[in-house]
């Protein structure tokens, strides 16, 4: 729009051109320089409205540029968000499909939860409907069995009418009656075998059932004593885990002791070095000397102090150390008498094959939930042994740093002891190495009563 508005003017200009040119062939002054007024008039009034439309379009350009430049802010607002949001959707896509996977390694092969339950409500129902069809059978095989054994009777009732009564239309009545009796003895010796195979199989059934009462007796007192020896060792792992930091502060304290021990031993060695000012007269000297003999009496009588309440200290760590010694002891006694209370592995083998020898069909299902409950009993027992191990070393490598600290510790004593003799052989040589030295000197005045008085309480003290 600029451009054909600059283009209008360039043409009104060339043709105001043509006209003044044309005026000025025509040589009529006046009306040129009216039109020529006219023109200029107009030209400075579209001049005036291009400029204004101009500033119109610059400030809209402005605030073109402006929006724009928001936009274009706002824009990369959102592709950050944007990238971000992909960002947080990859990872959660990424999470997911770890989950599922995971999901689907641990469910692999499994039913959703619907079909699982309906699965399991007709297997419920299907287990009570084969109890009643079994039921059913039991009682129908009863009753058959009682019909048959009816049918037998009336058979064996009608076999016996009918040789009567040819027994009684024959003559040889007698041999029949002999041949009765002789097969009422085959059957009643039929009945007492079978009467003592049944009182035998009686008692074996009687006696398994004892052995399998036991076995159940002694796999619940054996999973009593593996709850409680489960306890005793979590109360035993609590107890160590105590007893750890309780020695770890006990370290503590002996570190600060020991510092505390080094420290004083330097105050010692300051003191020991320091001697009576050799400048001072004698009573002042000895005066000097006295206060530095019992500043000495004083730290050897703390140290010892101090050594005493360690090794008092130590005592009551070697006698907790016994005492949990005593314990591990007896907690090794306990597992030996527990492991001697299972029955022996030939005991075992040997109830295992009678087991094997009686019938499948009498008791299949006890027998196998007795043997697996035993396998399962066993492998815990192995289980709890190797756990025992386990807590069994870890108790000897504490025991073993335990002593290797006692150790240590008394070897620290005794090389403070040894210093701390050295230092005071040291300092009291010196002492008296300096009290003979003063009263050697010949250059020194006669003391008087009361000086005689301190060195005579000077000697005393020396002597304690």
């Amino acid at each position: 729009a600029l451009e054909n508005r600059q283009q209008s003017r360039d043409k009104e200009v060339e043709s105001l051109r043509m006209q003044i040119l044309d005026y000025q062939v025509q040589s009529d002054e006046k009306t040129l320089i009216a039109k020529l007024h006219q023109h200029i008039v107009a030209l400075q009034v579209s001049e005036a409205t291009a400029i204004t439309k101009l500033a119109a379009a610059t400030s809209k350009l402005q605030k073109a540029e402006i929006a724009n430049m928001r936009l274009e802010q706002k824009l990369d607002d959102k592709e950050q968000a944007l990238y971000y949001a992909r960002v947080e959707g990859k990872n959660r896509v990424k999470h997911l499909r770890q989950t599922v996977q995971s999901l689907r390694r641990q469910f692999s092969g499994a039913l959703p939860l619907a079909q699982q339950e309906k699965f399991s409500k007709t297997m419920i129902q299907l287990q009570n409907d084969k109890l009643k069809t079994m039921e059913d059978i039991q009682k129908a095989q009863q009753e058959r069995q009682n019909a048959e054994n009816r049918a037998v009777e009336m058979e064996m009732k009608l076999k016996g009418i009918e040789e009567l009564v040819a027994t009684l239309k024959d003559a040889r009545g007698a041999q029949k009656v002999i041949e009765w009796h002789v097969k009422i003895e085959e059957l009643r010796l039929q009945a007492l075998k079978l009467n003592r195979e049944l009182s035998r199989k009686n008692e074996e059934i009687k006696y398994l059932k004892n052995i399998l009462s036991e076995y159940e007796q002694t796999i619940s007192h054996l999973e009593e004593e593996i709850v409680q020896q489960g306890q005793f060792h979590e109360e035993r792992q609590m107890a160590w885990d105590k007893r750890e930091v309780e020695l770890e502060r006990q370290l503590d304290i002996y570190d600060s002791q020991k510092q505390n021990i080094l420290s004083t031993a330097q105050k010692f060695n300051e003191a020991a070095g320091t001697v009576p000012d050799p400048s001072l007269t004698l009573p002042h000297q000895l005066e000097q000397a006295l206060k530095i003999v019992r500043e000495k009496s004083r730290t050897i009588l703390e140290m010892q102090a101090t050594c005493k309440s360690v090794e008092e200290k130590l005592k009551e760590k070697e006698v907790s150390l016994w005492k949990a010694e005593q314990n591990i002891f007896s907690r090794d006694k306990v597992i030996n008498e527990l492991r001697l209370q299972l029955p022996a592995s030939s005991e075992r083998e040997k109830l295992v094959a009678q087991l094997d020898q009686i019938d499948d069909n009498t008791y299949p299902h006890a027998l196998k939930i007795a043997h697996q409950t035993i396998a399962n009993m066993q492998a815990r027992l192995n289980q709890k042994e190797e756990i025992l191990k386990k807590y069994q070393h870890l108790l000897a490598k504490a025991r073993e740093e335990q002593e290797e600290i006692a150790k240590k510790h008394e070897e620290d004593l005794r090389v403070l002891h040894q210093k701390l003799d050295v230092h005071v052989d040291s300092s009291f040589n010196k002492f008296k190495q300096t009290a003979l030295e003063l009263i050697q000197k010949p250059s020194l005045a006669v003391p008087a009563s009361k000086h005689l008085i301190r060195l005579a309480d000077l000697e005393q003290t020396i002597a304690e």
